[in-house]
């Protein structure tokens, strides 16, 4: 280990945990609020919301939703992140109190991760440390953190221990080493963030590639290959419970739909972000951002000074892992620009890779690949012993950087007004590619905003640049001070990094995100079991959830197919031009088939402005602040005087065979006196009868009971969306169920009373538990076993 104040590794984790404790003081500080990311506040809290309050109501895991969407497959979502291992914290502890230990914790293991895996690849003490901090607090991860990408967060977090344990099987193929790379590749696929773990999972295969090329050690190939394809086996059996539900997940939603090269490459990372590298602020902050892209997706600022070390690693610590980190980092580069190079479409053929849109996940490799090289980089400078001519260069270097600096940001202020007309020409071009809530007036005087922290973001450039010349100049003077060199090492790469990222950690109280909302309490004291139609984005599904109230709009990374095209029709569109659901952002003005809503129990609909409809009528309205929307407006709440009952009996079908046959006669049929079918039936009705409202007795996310008196027999019409795995029981007796109405649920059912319960019971779901369990099993056995 070089000389110099860090001396053991417990004095290094014992610095990482206190740079993580400092980072956080603005979490710390307001430990009782909530962090205020869109993302965690609309949709991950959402989703683990769900899994606390089902698990401890009814003691159950929620493998289905009843409350966005119109009921959804909660296993399906590839965010839930239900077998992560912590997520049996969720069931215990009110999500709400655990996100911002969960974002301290992680980010101390991802320093922790890294350090361990810099010293594999030979980095030793303070060199080692660098790229921990480097990675720990770049902008890649702390964008996840300000955006409150939870499941994302964690990937990246989970990163380097996948590295580490990849490089120990490099090192030597035993079974433990396998074991524990089958291990840790397993917990990232439990997140359920499916793209980055097959981003992730390439780069692995990639990574041994390179290092087998790098060391020549092809007669270890064979041995290193099966190793590493054993322990991917091992993940994907452990990874069954899971898997095979996406898997049938897929086979049923829209993603197939949206798959093509458009799609695929939507947030690719525009060239000018390369910009970011120098000016994070370059298109303004995350609170008023106006880039070629989203500024969470993009910005992966690691520090000036990591790109001075990053370029001394890559020229002067000639090894076998700078060449493969060089590579690694060209590809994931390439690869992040998605459309604006040619490189993508190799990978747009390839199996699983057009599944995913926002090729610029992939910048994560990048970063941690800089990390790593200014690692090396801290090294060199430490041990090589430089000439006088590579002296000199490098004070050239830093001083002309300076000097560029301070001309640059001069030149800002002397162009200022140049600057500011390309600005507004951007932000107006921006304004008018799609629809704004405020004027454009609004807008433009933040172009000036944007300029000033512009500017000032140049300063603090030029700064920075003036203090690593003046640290390069003293080290190379007194080679000697090493402990001084460190220290200022240290400095300026929290200096910099904390000075961008701590700005981002925001919090705000608990009762203000979730608790406040009018309409939601009005909503609540409602009786019976209905759904709300929001058009306006007054009632967010996250502060619905925690009323108890359903949605038959809301938020999901997919959507189920046949529920898209049913809603669809509401709006009258073709089956073939909207792959999400219209009743997401459908106006009532806007609806031509009131019978979707109908019978999608639909019985309040939220507006922002009045309706004139005579089968609406106003029950409430309220003025409030719209928090998504940043607006005070009125909030009008309509209830649908023809809404359909949540369970009803009628005594008529029709079967129909061919979909577009089918949709069609959904908009004109009337679902009280008859159900529309697909499939014949064993024995067709002979009578008809009247339409009736069955009980609802027990309603829970995973089982539904409801009992019902047939005079004469009938079917019963479930307002619950069809999905495989779903089953019926009529008295005990399984009976089948039937897709009616195109999306929903119906049973046969004969004269007389009947206690119908609904179970969900997925076949990929038990079918995964069991591989999984015996695969478990199987790992512990080998791991024990002398």
């Amino acid at each position: 280990m070089e000389q110099g104040w860090l001396q053991t590794d417990r004095q290094a984790i014992g610095l990482l945990l206190f740079l993580t404790l400092l980072f956080f003081v603005p979490y710390l500080t307001h430990w009782n609020e909530f962090p205020d990311s869109y993302d965690l506040v609309r949709h991950r809290s959402y989703l683990l919301y769900v899994a606390y309050d089902t698990f401890q109501r009814f003691g159950q895991l929620p493998l289905w939703d009843p409350y966005t969407m119109a009921g959804y497959p909660y296993i399906t979502n590839p965010h839930e992140m239900l077998f992560f291992p912590l997520s049996i914290l969720f069931l215990f502890i009110h999500p709400d109190f655990l996100f911002i230990p969960f974002f301290i914790l992680f980010t101390f293991l991802v320093g922790f991760c890294t350090y361990r895996f810099a010293k594999k690849l030979g980095l030793t003490g303070f060199s080692a440390l660098v790229p921990a901090i480097i990675y720990m607090f770049s902008g890649t991860l702390v964008a996840k953190i300000r955006n409150g990408v939870f499941t994302y967060f964690l990937m990246l977090c989970l990163l380097p221990l996948l590295f580490l344990a990849m490089q120990h099987v490099l090192e030597k193929q035993d079974r433990k080493r396998v074991l524990f790379l089958a291990f840790v590749w397993a917990l990232l696929l439990t997140v359920n963030y499916m793209q980055i773990f097959l981003y992730a999972s390439f780069v692995m295969l990639l990574f041994v590639f390179l290092q087998l090329f790098f060391q020549k050690r092809w007669k270890h190939a064979k041995r290193i290959v099966l190793s590493v394809c054993l322990a991917g086996l091992f993940t994907i059996f452990l990874g069954a419970v899971m898997l095979l539900p996406l898997l049938e997940g897929a086979s049923q939603s829209t993603i197939v739909q949206e798959t093509d090269y458009s799609f695929a490459t939507e947030a690719s990372f525009h060239p000018s972000y390369l910009m970011h590298f120098l000016l994070p602020w370059m298109y303004g902050k995350p609170d008023f951002y106006f880039g070629p892209s989203s500024w969470g997706a993009t910005y992966s600022y690691v520090g000036i000074l990591t790109l001075f070390l990053a370029l001394i690693g890559l020229l002067y610590a000639k090894n076998h892992y700078t060449k493969t980190f060089l590579c690694l980092g060209i590809f994931s580069l390439l690869f992040s620009l998605g459309k604006y190079t040619p490189f993508y479409l190799l990978f747009y053929q390839l199996p699983g890779f057009s599944l995913f849109r926002a090729p610029g996940k992939m910048m994560v490799i990048f970063v941690f690949s800089l990390a790593l090289l200014a690692g090396f980089g801290v090294q060199v400078l430490q041990h090589k012993k430089w000439s006088q001519r590579q002296q000199q260069l490098w004070k050239n270097i830093s001083l002309l950087f300076f000097l560029l600096c301070i001309f640059a940001t001069s030149m800002l202020f002397v162009f200022k007004a140049a600057i500011m007309a390309e600005g507004t020409s951007m932000l107006t071009e921006r304004y008018y590619e799609g629809e704004q809530l405020r004027t454009l007036d609004y807008y433009l005087p933040k172009v000036q905003e944007v300029y000033w922290q512009i500017f000032a973001n140049a300063l603090f450039l030029t700064l920075l640049s003036g203090l690593i010349a003046f640290l390069l100049n003293r080290h190379f003077q007194s080679q000697h001070s090493v402990k001084i060199f460190q220290a200022g090492v240290l400095a300026l790469l929290v200096l910099d990094l904390f000075f961008f990222g701590m700005p981002l950690l925001k919090t705000a109280p608990r009762e203000a995100l979730f608790e406040h909302n009018p309409i939601a309490d009005f909503l609540a004291q409602q009786d019976g079991l209905f759904r709300v139609l929001d058009t306006g984005r007054i009632l967010p599904q996250d502060v619905a959830v925690r009323k108890g109230i359903q949605m038959v709009d809301g938020y999901s990374t997919s959507h189920l197919r046949h529920y898209t095209e049913f809603t669809n029709l509401a709006g009258n569109f073709p089956t073939t031009i909207r792959s999400r659901p219209v009743i997401i952002e459908l106006d009532l003005d806007a609806v031509k088939h009131q019978t979707v809503l109908d019978l999608l129990n639909a019985k309040y609909v939220l507006s922002r402005k009045p309706i004139d409809n005579v089968d609406y009528r106003l029950v409430y309205q309220t003025g409030m602040h719209i928090r998504d929307l940043n607006i005070d407006a009125t909030a009008y709440v309509y209830e649908n005087l023809g809404v359909l009952p949540r369970a009803f009996v009628v005594h008529q079908a029709k079967i129909i065979s061919e979909k577009e046959q089918l949709l069609r006669e959904l908009g004109i049929f009337n679902p009280k006196e008859g159900v529309l079918l697909e499939e014949p039936l064993a024995a067709p009705l002979r009578s008809a009868g009247n339409f009736t409202e069955a009980e609802m007795v027990r309603y829970e996310p995973n089982t539904i009971e409801i009992k019902a008196f047939l005079d004469m027999p009938g079917f019963l019409v479930l307002s619950e969306l069809w999905y495989p795995g779903w089953k019926a029981f009529d008295d005990g007796k399984e009976i089948p169920i039937y897709k009616a109405d195109y999306a929903l649920r119906a049973v046969f059912l004969e004269q007389g009373a009947h206690t119908i319960t609904f179970i969900f019971r997925p076949a990929s779901y038990r079918a995964g538990i069991w591989i999984s369990f015996l695969t478990l099993l199987l790992f512990l056995i080998l791991l024990i076993k002398k």
